[in-house]
Order: C-alpha cells, then sequence, then structure tokens
C-alpha cells in the first residue's frame, strides 16, 4: 500500500504529535509505518522493546502486532547482513504492543508487593464483578437497614425520597458514581471535593453556575435582540449590555428585573414576527430570575440546595462506602476488575500527594522511547493520565480542561514521545465514560510549541459518492457550537488512491450509492398484505412489532439485493462480482433488545443472519422467563406482564393487548385483565362443570370469544 502525503508528514513527525484520522484514512498503516520508521531512522538506533503501543481491543492489537511483525521480517529479508532486525524479531514476543488494559495488568503483576496484593491476580469478567459488586452493595445496605450506621437514617430518607421506597433508583445511582470515578485520575479526592461542597451551608457553587448560566445566556440572546427593532427587544437588549462580564447573582437579578419590566411595559403583539422569539426570549428570562431573585427574605436556591444537601451527603456516602466493601472483596478473592488494573496502574506511576510522576514512571520514561496510542478519542481521564505517566512529557491536557501545563525550563519546544492518533468524529463510547473533549483539547493545545496536530482525510474504503453524501450531510449537521465538533474543509474526507481505484469514482459510475428507507407509523397502506412465499405465517405487516417490522423490512430488501446480483466491488480480484450475503452487515445503535427478532424475521424471509449474542440471560427466551417469574413475584408490574402476554407463553397479538386494555383504560394492565375475563364472562357464560356432566351436548356450547377466557368452575 502507498503512502500518501499526508501520511508520510505523520510519518517523519517527531514529538508530540497529534493525528486526526478519519474514517478509512488507512490510520493502522500510519501506526505501522511509523513505528518502522522509528526502527529504521532513529539514531542511536531504537529497539522494539523501547516502544509502547496501545489500542483499546484485543482483536485491533493482535492486528497490529501481526503487521508490525510481517514489517520486520520484510526488513530482516532484506537486510540479511543487517543484525539489527534478526535481535528484533527476537525481541517482538516481549513488545509492549497490546492493549492499555494488558499493559496495566502487567504492570501490577510485576509491582503486586508494592500494591500489596495476591501474587497471582485475576482479572474478573464484566458478569463476574457485577455479581461481587451487588454483593458488595447488599451488605452496605443491609448495614445501613439494620440501624448499625450513623447515617443509617439519612440513607434511608434518601430511598424514601429518591427511590419512594425502593432502593433500585438508589443501587443503580450507587454504581454509576462508581464507574464514573474510577476513570478519574484521583476518585478519592473527587469525593472529597464533592462531600465538602454539600457539607456548605450556602448554596456557593449553585450561584457560581447560575451567573454562568445567565453569561452564556446573554451570549446566545444579545446578537438576536439586536437585529429586533420592537421597544421590548430595545429594552432587553439594553439590560443584558449592562451586565458584566462576569456578573454576580445580583447582577443577574437586577439585569433580569428590568427585563421583565420591559416585557410588561412593551407587550408583544401576537400576530408580530417576533412575538414567537420574544416569548421564548422571556420565558427563559422569568425562569432564571426564579431562581435569581430573593423576594420577602426567600432564597429559592437556598430552600433547594437544603433540600438535597443531606440526600446528596448521603449518596457520596454510600458510594464511597461501596467502593471501599466492593475493593476490600476482591483484594481478599484475589481478583481485580478493569478498573482496578487503571487505578493500580496509576498508584504505582503517580505520585497524587506531590502531582507528580513516582520513581517507577520516570525508569519507563527513561525506556519508552516512543508512545503510540489509537483510538484517543475514547480515553478516559484516568487513562490519559496512565499515557502521560508513561511519555517525556508527564503534564497531559488537564481533564476539566484549564490553562495549559507550560514545557518545564531548560526543555526544547515540543520534546515529547506521544504519537496520538483518533477522530472524536468516531466516539461512541461515552456510555463507557469515555471523555472525547480530551481528545479536542489535545487538538487546542498540541498546535504549537507543545506539539504539532496533522490531518488524515484520503479515505481507501468507501465509494466516492458515498462520501459526497457523508460529507454534504455532516457539514450541515455537525456544529462546534452544537456538539463540540465542527465539519469542514480539513474534516472532509476525500477520495484516497483515485488513480487506482477509478471503478469505484463518481465519474465511471454517478447513480446515488445510499437508500433512506421511512417506516411511516400509522401509515394507510401499513395495513396492506405482503405476500411471503418462505413463511407459512399469513401475518401482516401491521400486525408486528415495530422492530419486526424494521427487520422485515431490511431483510426483504436485501434478498433483493442478492437476487438481483447487484455489484460490489472485490479487493483481491480488482474487479466487480455480484453481491453475497458475507457482504452485508446490519449496523443497529442498540442491538441487545433487538437481535433476537431481527434472527426470525430473516429466517422467515430465507435470508441467513449470523447474530453476536450479548449473552445468556439476554436470549429472547430466558428473558421471557424472567418477565415471567417477575410477573408472579409482582403481577403489578406492566412491562413483564406484557411481554409474558405477547411472548410465545401466551402468544397474544399486539390488536389482541389492545383490546384488553380497552377494557380497563387506565392503571395495571393486570387489573385491566381482569376486567377483561370479567366482561366475557358476562357476555359468554361457559357452563359449569356439573352442566358438562349432565351430558350436554358440545353444540350447544357458545364459541370462546378470546384465548385468555380460562374454564369456568362450580
Amino acid at each position: 500500500m502507498t503512502v500518501t502525503n499526508s501520511q508520510q508528514k505523520a510519518i517523519a513527525a517527531r514529538g508530540n504529535v497529534l493525528v486526526v484520522a478519519g474514517a478509512g484514512t488507512g490510520k493502522t498503516h500510519t501506526l505501522v509505518e511509523r513505528c518502522l520508521n522509528c526502527l529504521i531512522h532513529e539514531q542511536p538506533r531504537v529497539s522494539i522493546d523501547g516502544i509502547l503501543m496501545v489500542t483499546f481491543t484485543e482483536k485491533a492489537a493482535a492486528e497490529m502486532r501481526g503487521r508490525i511483525r510481517k514489517r520486520i521480517e520484510q526488513q530482516a529479508e532484506k537486510n540479511p547482513s543487517d543484525i539489527h532486525w534478526a535481535g528484533q524479531l527476537a525481541l517482538f514476543e516481549t513488545a509492549h504492543i497490546g492493549t492499555l488494559h494488558g499493559f496495566c495488568f502487567r504492570l501490577v503483576q510485576q509491582n503486586f508487593y508494592a500494591l500489596k496484593l495476591d501474587p497471582q491476580l485475576t482479572v474478573l469478567s464484566g458478569e463476574e464483578a457485577a455479581l461481587h459488586a451487588k454483593d458488595a452493595l447488599d451488605e452496605v445496605l443491609k448495614r445501613h437497614y439494620a440501624g448499625k450506621s450513623a447515617s443509617a437514617g439519612s440513607v434511608q430518607k434518601l430511598i424514601q425520597a429518591q427511590g419512594r421506597g425502593s432502593d433500585q433508583p438508589i443501587r443503580k445511582l450507587i454504581l454509576q458514581l462508581h464507574h464514573y470515578t474510577q476513570t478519574l485520575p484521583d476518585p478519592q479526592q473527587w469525593f472529597e471535593n464533592q462531600s465538602a461542597m454539600f457539607a456548605s451551608q450556602k448554596p456557593d457553587q449553585w450561584e457560581t453556575w447560575l451567573a454562568e448560566g445567565v453569561g452564556e445566556w446573554k451570549k446566545d440572546w444579545l446578537p438576536e435582540l439586536q437585529t429586533r427593532k420592537t421597544q421590548a427587544a430595545a429594552a432587553a437588549c439594553a439590560a443584558l449590555e449592562k451586565l458584566p462580564q462576569n456578573p454576580s447573582r445580583a447582577d443577574c437579578a437586577a439585569a433580569l428585573a428590568q427585563i421583565l419590566a420591559a416585557q410588561e411595559n412593551s407587550p408583544t403583539e401576537k400576530k408580530s414576527p417576533d412575538a414567537k422569539l420574544l416569548g421564548k426570549f422571556f420565558t427563559e428570562a422569568a425562569f432564571f430570575d426564579s431562581l435569581a431573585t430573593i423576594s420577602n427574605q426567600t432564597d429559592p436556591l437556598a430552600g433547594d440546595w437544603n433540600w438535597v444537601r443531606e440526600q446528596m451527603g448521603a449518596l457520596l456516602s454510600l458510594a464511597r462506602e461501596f467502593g471501599a466493601e466492593f475493593s476490600e472483596t476482591k483484594r481478599e478473592l484475589g481478583v481485580l476488575d478493569f478498573h482496578d488494573l487503571e487505578q493500580f496502574a496509576l498508584d504505582l506511576l503517580w505520585d497524587r500527594n506531590a502531582d507528580k510522576p513516582t520513581e517507577l514512571a520516570r525508569q519507563w520514561r527513561e525506556k519508552l522511547k516512543f508512545v503510540f496510542v489509537d483510538e484517543y478519542q475514547d480515553i478516559n481521564a484516568a487513562q490519559d493520565k496512565i499515557i502521560a505517566a508513561l511519555s517525556r512529557e508527564a503534564f497531559g491536557v488537564p481533564p476539566s480542561g484549564g490553562p495549559a501545563p507550560q514545557p518545564p525550563k531548560g526543555g526544547t519546544p515540543n520534546t515529547g514521545n506521544r504519537f496520538l492518533v483518533g477522530d472524536a468524529k468516531q466516539s461512541i463510547y461515552r456510555f463507557r465514560l469515555a471523555d472525547p473533549s480530551i481528545f479536542r483539547r489535545y487538538i487546542e493545545e498540541w498546535n504549537g510549541p507543545r506539539g504539532k496536530t496533522l490531518p488524515l482525510a484520503d479515505n481507501f474504503r468507501s465509494r466516492e459518492s458515498i462520501l459526497a453524501f457523508v460529507n454534504s450531510l455532516f457539514a450541515a449537521l455537525m456544529q462546534k457550537e452544537i456538539g463540540g465538533i465542527g465539519y469542514d474543509k480539513t474534516a472532509a474526507l476525500q477520495f484516497g488512491a483515485a488513480d487506482e481505484r477509478k471503478p469505484l469514482s463518481r465519474a465511471a459510475d454517478a447513480s446515488p450509492r445510499v437508500e433512506l428507507h421511512l417506516k411511516i407509523k400509522g401509515a394507510g397502506g401499513a395495513s396492506s398484505s405482503e405476500p411471503d412465499d418462505e413463511a407459512s405465517s399469513s401475518q401482516t405487516l401491521a400486525d408486528l412489532a415495530e422492530v419486526e417490522a424494521e427487520a422485515h423490512i431490511i431483510a426483504t430488501r436485501l434478498r433483493e439485493l442478492k437476487e438481483q446480483q447487484h455489484p460490489v466491488w472485490d479487493d483481491e480480484t480488482k474487479n466487480f462480482r455480484p453481491v453475497n450475503w458475507g457482504d452485508m452487515a446490519i449496523l443497529l445503535r442498540a442491538p441487545a433488545n433487538k437481535a433476537e427478532a431481527y434472527a426470525k424475521e430473516f429466517q422467515r424471509a430465507g435470508v441467513p443472519l449470523f447474530v453476536a449474542r450479548g449473552g445468556f440471560y439476554e436470549s429472547i427466551e430466558v428473558l421471557d422467563l424472567l418477565n415471567l417469574l417477575n410477573l408472579l413475584d409482582n403481577p403489578l408490574q406492566d412491562l413483564p406482564a406484557l411481554a409474558v402476554l405477547r411472548s410465545p407463553l401466551v402468544g397474544l397479538t399486539n390488536n389482541e393487548l389492545a383490546l384488553v386494555r380497552l377494557a380497563q383504560p387506565r392503571g395495571h394492565f393486570w387489573h385491566a385483565v381482569h376486567e377483561f375475563h370479567r366482561q366475557a364472562r358476562e357476555q359468554f357464560p361457559l357452563p359449569t362443570t356439573k352442566e358438562w356432566g349432565e351430558g350436554q351436548s358440545n353444540q350447544n356450547v357458545p364459541p370462546l370469544p378470546d384465548p385468555l377466557l380460562p374454564q369456568r368452575d362450580e
């Protein structure tokens, strides 16, 4: 594979380098070639065990290891007299090329004695960690339920206020807090800061946030108001212009009072073109005023603060207590979870009290000549701190923003050794608490003496028509002011290797390559029957659940493409061929609750489908049984009740469920089921057991109106 000019710049660059690599731009190829470039051209020569290369998945790490080994073997064959390459092959198995968690595990394992851990450490799977976390949380809550703690009363109040008597919402909050804090460089410091804030008698932090919010509100509205010619807009504009750049709460209250007075003195005509816009503005002003203004010695912020601070204090205390209990449980069992790997690695590499790298970190920085990290848009603050501690520069971009740390005195500009690759537009792991803002801040900070930022925009994966569609769509949708990420000319993907991929260019084929299929709910045509030759059921599209209808449409379209022998490009033969089932993929935003429905609909359509299941407990059959157990435990749960009635255990259709609900439109669905039975019995009374025994013929038995009806006993 040839190297483009932008790739070559990234390969040859030294110091701290950040590569913004768009989709399909050959970032793995660039990483591999830069690694080889370092092995070839650095003087004195660099060894492979002096390079750290990490990514976030085992599959990506295995691919990277395979590619680098192949390139080293090629160099050894090309230069048989150079023993350097034979040495690199001998050292390759000990090279630090893998996942970040894998590196952290080896680091913790090698220094178990310093952390007072079991030398025979094992890492828990996600499912095992969740079970141990549940047991630890049970123990913590039991102590508070038994009244054996000083904060037992506060915990019980928290559960009553926020959980309405159920501890499940509180359990969820505790686990979320724990997971969040474990992605921070110093979880204990975060807890101390938050506890100190909520221990304050006054809502000082809330007042600061209120003033900041009004300041941002002013920036958003002032340009808009300046273009309006109404009296109310002019008066509001004058009040905002008088507001200081860093207003106090009193400044905000005075300005908001003037704005609301302007509204009263200058009512806007309802038919005015500015009426709707100004109405929204004054509504927002009234909201801010309700928080900023203290009237009749009543402070709305203080009232809310006093109501919430005890509950937040109890929640923070529970989360800390759970963290300690969970850690002790894992220490006794000699196991770690993925959060432990990061936090223990930080314990070894960073002195939190002195806020500087440890002696061990300095040893690693002497050993590691280059640090490569892929997919940096999915980093969190703790992981960023680990990478910074291992790198030549121990300072990174602060996770919470703020002024950029400066290079040490006497150091030359950009003397770092980090090579970070990523693209904030491809960040998809916010649910795993990845923080793409860290990557964005590096883009801002590494644009001068501390580092350099280089783009990769030549796409080698997609047709030119698809790139044109993507560029036109996201140029309009992605705005820095809205989502923090812009899509300008530097971000637009270019058609790479145009000469080699002429058949995939728009000049060769300008036909559209993107289809949009809309499933309109409640459309009249949705009730029309669509025959399915492969399926024995005569179920219509209208009878399908929403996800099943979606799967039905997709399966039908894919089967059409296969039957029409739609041409696709084959990279191996460099030519077009008819599409195969293996060329097709379905990407879902959240496949966990859809996979089973897709598998069934694709089977009906005769389309083979491989579904990656999330686990035993996520299969639809097991979920049906779990819902049945929930229903037996407490029938006044609408979701389990509907799931069981809709499942093969009962087999009701959506129309039949709607018919049941009509019997009692309000209240729990289980009560609607009983009401439906009662009405059905009155309309269609069934024969008693005695009547059957007296020889009444089956012809005199009225037909059952619905499969829900049971037999009536004496």
